[in-house]
């Protein structure tokens, strides 16, 4: 089901004792009522100071603290969000959770239609130049989707896309063109990206132990671990955790982790059927900046 009305909800943006990553960080609305009727809206769970763990719409950056494990350029896609985008001129971490940032917090706003199964709202990130004022409801242009947070980051390579079902047709396409001339460019994750072809053996080939100092090169993609798809990267972890011997099996038989993948805008399969072993790697054969997953 997508939804086509998204309603502006503005609020704070708060990093301080929060993990923040390329693509999620915690808002707290000026109004928690404009949220009341989202779609599962039921699904909520505020912090105690009032804050939602937001999910970026359209954008998949890599992964800084997946239980406990980093990919490469996952800080880099945090500092360009907090830096770059949001407007954070300085913050300080201790493992992955901020102690300190300058100025401590920054206005901003949503525009959200739904939480996700998590209880997250799902959201483009707005700052000046939204149209919209508070409380309003109403469809997204792709002029407004392309001054938000998360159309800059695909766009400059800091993300891959993650298209999902639940949203329209049109900002699924705005998202996918975007990737499409980010990758032709060799931007950010595209220049280092391996999800074509990659060894999964243990998480050295992946990534390394969030918190940890892996070096620059590790960093930015050009070491030992490699960068691919962070969906990808979290279900290479969660089955590098399982025991099992080859990801496509344990995809096939663990049906929660087995996503469904609309491909050619016509033919749902699920993720394991897009996966081949060959030897010691594995191959991914759909193209990232078209397959859609099916929303649960």
């Amino acid at each position: 089901m997508a939804l086509q009305n998204y309603r502006y909800v503005p609020g704070t943006i708060i990093i301080i004792g929060k993990q923040p990553d390329g693509d999620s960080v915690r808002f707290r609305p000026d109004d928690e009522s404009l949220l009341a009727d989202i779609y599962r809206a039921h699904l909520l769970r505020p912090a105690k100071d009032g804050s939602h763990q937001l999910r970026l719409e359209g954008i998949d950056t890599p992964e800084t603290h997946y239980e406990s494990k980093a990919q490469p350029r996952g800080g880099v896609a945090r500092g360009y969000l907090l830096r770059d985008l949001i407007g954070f001129s300085s913050f300080s971490l201790s493992k992955e959770t901020v102690t300190a940032a300058e100025p401590q917090t920054i206005q901003a706003g949503i525009l959200t239609a739904s939480a996700d199964v998590h209880g997250r709202p799902i959201c483009y990130l707005t700052f000046d130049g939204n149209p919209f004022s508070s409380g309003e409801t109403g469809a997204i242009s792709t002029k407004t989707l392309e001054a938000s947070a998360n159309y800059r980051l695909i766009s400059s390579g800091m993300a891959y896309p993650m298209l999902y079902s639940s949203a329209p047709v049109d900002q699924r396409q705005t998202i996918s063109e975007a990737a499409r001339a980010a990758r032709d460019a060799g931007l950010g994750v595209w220049a280092v990206d391996k999800t074509e072809r990659f060894a999964l053996t243990d998480l050295t080939d992946l990534g390394w132990a969030s918190g940890s100092n892996p070096g620059e090169k590790e960093e930015d993609g050009t070491g030992k671990a490699q960068l691919i798809f962070p969906k990808l990267f979290r279900r290479g972890c969660d089955f590098l955790k399982s025991g099992e011997t080859d990801l496509v099996e344990w995809l096939r038989k663990t049906e929660s982790e087995n996503d469904k993948v609309i491909i050619d805008n016509r033919t749902e399969v699920p993720l394991s059927q897009l996966l081949r072993r060959e030897n010691d790697r594995y191959r991914f054969d759909a193209d990232l900046t078209q397959a859609v997953f099916v929303e649960k």
